[in-house]
């Protein structure tokens, strides 16, 4: 059967003003029955963690095998700021990167990159002054959306054929 675990997942939300990613990321790892097998990968755009239970949630969506084969996470990373408390998220998902077979896990950061580049021109006045970082740009906007493209389609084609999933990289940060 396919179903989601039932959990307080709205609480989730609460806890982190910026939940995108721990939404997907705990969505992920409360998969069960067929719908955990067809898990291809995780997309992330500049996550933040929320501590202990992010990095659980993390540690058990990379977990789900498919055909043999860890999900394909891949993980956008802008600089450091308040509203990605500081890039704090970058820790476990390395941590998540040394755990796994070489390539299934990638951090990749674009220079002079804000966190409010994946809402590109639905970003708001208010969001940039509490960001901090200025408003998205339209260079950073164009090789965000190149990115998730890419790493989308490279998803898509080994949900189509496991055998040949991706093996990525690991651009931009240090292994």
């Amino acid at each position: 059967s396919t179903r989601v675990r039932s959990s307080a997942a709205s609480d989730v939300y609460k806890r982190q003003h910026s939940a995108g990613a721990v939404w997907a990321v705990h969505l992920a790892a409360s998969l069960e029955g067929a719908a955990r097998n067809r898990l291809s990968g995780l997309l992330l755009l500049d996550p933040v963690s929320t501590g202990p239970a992010f990095e659980a949630d993390l540690r058990r969506a990379a977990s789900t095998r498919t055909n043999g084969q860890a999900p394909a996470v891949r993980a956008l990373l802008a600089d450091p700021g308040r509203c990605n408390a500081w890039g704090n998220a970058r820790a476990p998902l390395e941590a998540l990167r040394e755990s796994q077979p070489v390539g299934r896990a990638s951090l990749e950061r674009l220079p002079d990159s804000t966190h409010l580049d994946a809402e590109a021109e639905a970003s708001d006045w208010l969001a940039v002054q509490a960001c901090g970082q200025g408003a998205p740009r339209p260079d950073v906007i164009e090789a965000t959306r190149q990115w998730v493209l890419r790493w989308a389609r490279e998803m898509a084609q080994s949900a189509e054929a496991p055998q040949d999933r991706p093996t990525g990289t690991s651009t931009g940060l240090p292994r």
